[in-house]
């Protein structure tokens, strides 16, 4: 009987991946195209950054920051496939077929092993060292052990892996004395002070008596799609600034990249706010709010874009790049809101043609 439902649950696992993935080849088949011919450089930033955390230039604060940007990676990655991995469709399906709650976790388990690509480049890294290397760099024993942690942690309780990101950086800034086997051990410590988190409800009912009310409103009952790009942005910045620390001469290259990573974010946003609000249309409408709802909407992503071109300015001292990025996102908005089937060909078209600038 347990053959059984591990078949049907690799089965369910294979068939969710296929879906996720032809869902992001419709979304952004031209990015897909770019990233699938840049896939060896990408496996090997991964190994470098991987590198870092073992050693860098900038000592133990860089080792760290590079750490907690890999861990925070893993954790937006765990929630792109979180539904895949439970397969949260069948989850009451799967209860009813499980005769142990062994079941249910052995079978959780194996998807979550076999999709974590992270923990496998570590693990390979780990292997390739020899026994004095290995002594040398136990902080990196830890940092593979937090990866399984942290995992788990996602796959189960993706809020508190979130609140561990943000408790984790915290940390890193005011502990940045302490050693990095410190540093990991108090994310040790943490990652297992998340366990007794209670889960937070963002979804709080009250009454709706202006735009301001409206849009407050609108996103606790759709943070989903606010905190996940937040996270995004985050992890971004902090490894351009590490590579920007790392290499002085690439600073406009970190610039760029994370003005246009960012970009793409703020635009899927717009486009995903756009689908959610047409459910509402009709309730707008006979409100006389659709026309205020629209133009909010519109100013609150000319608002983010002008608050990327000054980050790129603040962050990395580019004020060209923080201009001309203003101008292209506004030209990227435009259409975000006529053409959002045409978006992801445009921003590539932008992203590619500046490079030879």
């Amino acid at each position: 009987m347990f053959s059984a439902f591990y078949r049907y649950r690799s089965q369910a696992f294979r068939y969710e991946i296929s879906l996720l993935s032809q869902q992001l080849k419709q979304l952004l088949g031209f990015l897909f195209m770019l990233l699938a011919s840049a896939l060896p450089g990408i496996v090997l930033l991964i190994f470098m950054s991987l590198g870092k955390v073992i050693k860098a230039q900038g000592g133990e604060v860089v080792q760290a920051w590079v750490a907690w940007c890999f861990l925070a990676g893993q954790t937006l990655y765990f929630y792109a496939l979180n539904h895949a991995l439970l397969n949260t469709k069948q989850r009451s399906f799967q209860r009813s077929l499980a005769q142990n709650s062994w079941w249910l976790w052995l079978a959780d388990a194996r998807n979550l092993l076999l999709s974590h690509v992270f923990i496998w480049c570590s693990l390979f890294v780990l292997l390739s060292m020899n026994a004095a290397q290995i002594k040398q760099n136990s902080p990196f024993i830890l940092f593979i052990v937090l990866q399984l942690l942290l995992g788990f942690l996602s796959l189960y309780r993706m809020q508190q892996s979130v609140i561990f990101c943000f408790l984790a950086a915290i940390s890193s800034v005011y502990w940045s004395e302490l050693s990095l086997f410190a540093i990991m051990v108090s994310w040790c410590f943490i990652t297992l002070l998340c366990l007794f988190i209670p889960p937070i409800s963002w979804q709080s009912r009250f009454s709706v008596t202006d735009q301001r009310r409206l849009w407050l409103s609108f996103y606790l009952h759709h943070y989903q799609i606010l905190l996940w790009r937040m996270a995004c942005i985050l992890v971004i910045f902090s490894a351009m600034c590490v590579l920007a620390t790392e290499r002085a001469d690439m600073i406009y290259l970190a610039g760029y990249f994370s003005g246009f990573l960012t970009l793409l974010l703020l635009l899927t946003l717009h486009i995903e706010v756009k689908k959610i609000a047409k459910d509402y249309e009709l309730f707008l409408l006979s409100l006389n709010q659709a026309w205020p709802f629209k133009r909010m909407r519109l100013l609150s992503s000319v608002v983010g874009c002008t608050l990327l071109t000054i980050a790129i300015f603040v962050v990395f001292g580019q004020g060209y790049l923080a201009i001309i990025l203003w101008w292209i996102s506004i030209m990227c908005l435009y259409f975000a809101e006529k053409k959002p089937e045409h978006i992801a060909l445009v921003w590539g078209i932008y992203l590619v043609g500046g490079l030879f600038i």
